[in-house]
């Protein structure tokens, strides 16, 4: 998909994402009715670059009745709420897109009371934590945006020290640092606060940049 971007633009991708709709229509997989949902929210957001606001809606609408009807079978997970949470943001309902990217979140933590050990379910915590800040503090609510950043942080960084070796755990650190910088950067007063991520953020770089030299991000 990206070297389609690259290559093409909107055009091609909108090609694209058509074609695995079709491919995925035709395929006997487990995961078929969740796919289908992710590609119509990637579809319709690429004719919404595309200015074809009517073909948009109609994968949106598309996407959230796929949605209805996975929820319709009891398949509640994270991953089937944020694409529907990401279609309500493209249609501009926020209030429905917080809600369903909350509701993510919840059935995250849900998970890691249930499997404690599950190494998967502590790396989507902060995932779904910087979806909810992300969305909050686009919708004008910094403040409560910045306090699951916060949250975020903290839980990529317990991550890291638990897991030292797995180098997603750093790099998504960095990530949610940078964001929780956006967010600080919009309420009054809170200059300091951003001062101090922007040198985590530059103290992280550096030490990946020490530890490997040839790490292009880092530079």
């Amino acid at each position: 998909r990206g070297q389609v971007i690259v290559r093409g633009g909107v055009d091609e991708l909108i090609a694209a994402h058509a074609s695995e709709l079709a491919f995925i229509e035709r395929l006997d997989h487990a995961l078929r009715s969740r796919i289908r949902i992710e590609l119509y929210m990637r579809l319709g957001a690429a004719l919404q670059a595309a200015g074809q606001s009517e073909r948009a809606e109609t994968a949106f609408a598309n996407g959230l009745e796929a949605f209805s009807s996975r929820m319709a079978l009891g398949a509640d997970e994270t991953f089937t709420r944020y694409y529907a949470g990401a279609i309500h943001a493209m249609r501009g309902e926020t209030d429905a897109a917080i809600a369903m990217l909350e509701r993510a979140l919840a059935c995250t933590r849900r998970l890691i009371e249930l499997y404690p050990d599950s190494a998967a379910y502590r790396t989507d915590l902060p995932k779904r934590l910087n979806n909810v800040g992300l969305a909050l503090i686009s919708c004008d609510r910094p403040q409560e945006g910045v306090a699951m950043l916060v949250e975020a942080e903290r839980v990529c960084e317990e991550n890291a020290r638990r897991e030292p070796d797995v180098p997603t755990h750093r790099r998504f650190l960095a990530h949610v640092r940078s964001t929780q910088l956006e967010g600080l950067l919009q309420i009054p007063g809170m200059a300091d606060s951003a001062i101090a991520v922007t040198r985590r953020v530059i103290a992280f770089y550096d030490d990946v940049a020490r530890e490997d030299p040839g790490d292009l991000d880092a530079k």
